[in-house]
């Protein structure tokens, strides 16, 4: 196990040290947590390999992003007829997006590529090079148009205003970000986001230390925690581990 992911053991072996054997930390290095090298060796590289988006997660992702609840779920079929279908069907079109934790690149590089202005918080080590490796492996070129900030979500916020955005995406995220580290950029959606605020998760519960290392998925996310998130939201779906979001503030970007 260790070779395949040795920066992200290495690093929860040096918290189970500190805190004690399964014992969630008060706080953690997320650029200490994620590495492109362990993120390549993950259940996540078949897809990238074949250029796919998952249909658990990143496809609805973007799916519910055009406005399409009912999206396909063909795991044969590669981003652009993935994208095809999602172009041909959707009632929405998003422009601005924000996404939080972006990974490989895949969702954020999908939207770029098809016309969208793109801002990702990802804040793995060797982010940059790996995103190189994705666009140029799904759509032929290094270079790209996401903005990215290379820093953890909880230090960020100045670096973005969350009014320039109409659509924010978080895939296979929220049990990754410790509570305490959600907290202020939740209540900056709550209070000043208008737009379309979409979560995906392909395994619904997901529960504490259920990660590659105990620390990984450092918070539950069920049930509970989607009723928490909608409040004062319309709820556009909900299913599982999706859960689609509106709330339209007049004005908000005057």
């Amino acid at each position: 196990m260790k070779h395949l992911y040795p920066h992200m053991i290495d690093y929860g072996e040096t918290l189970d040290k500190k805190y004690g054997q399964g014992v969630m930390p008060d706080k953690l290095d997320y650029k200490k947590m994620y590495h492109m090298d362990d993120m390549q060796n993950s259940g996540m590289r078949k897809a990238w390999d074949a250029r796919k988006l998952r249909v658990g997660d990143n496809y609805p992702a973007i799916a519910f992003a055009y406005g399409i609840i009912d999206y396909s779920r063909d795991e044969t079929i590669d981003v652009k007829k993935q994208m095809d279908l999602v172009i041909e069907s959707k009632t929405r079109t998003p422009y601005k997006v924000l996404e939080v934790g972006g990974g490989n690149g895949s969702v954020s590089l999908t939207l770029s590529n098809y016309g969208c202005d793109v801002t990702c918080i990802e804040p793995m080590t060797s982010v940059k090079k790996y995103w190189e490796m994705t666009n140029e492996h799904w759509f032929g070129s290094k270079k790209h148009n996401v903005r990215l900030i290379n820093k953890p979500l909880h230090k960020s916020l100045r670096d973005i205003n969350i009014r320039d955005f109409d659509t924010i995406i978080l895939s296979e995220v929220l049990e990754h970000i410790l509570p305490q580290d959600f907290q202020k950029f939740e209540k900056l959606l709550h209070d000043e986001f208008s737009g379309r605020c979409i979560y995906v998760n392909d395994t619904h519960p997901c529960g504490i230390g259920s990660g590659i290392i105990y620390q990984e998925h450092c918070r539950l996310v069920d049930d509970f925690t989607y009723d928490g998130l909608s409040v004062g939201w319309d709820v556009i779906h909900r299913e599982k581990g999706h859960l689609v979001l509106e709330k339209i503030i007049e004005d908000v970007r005057d």
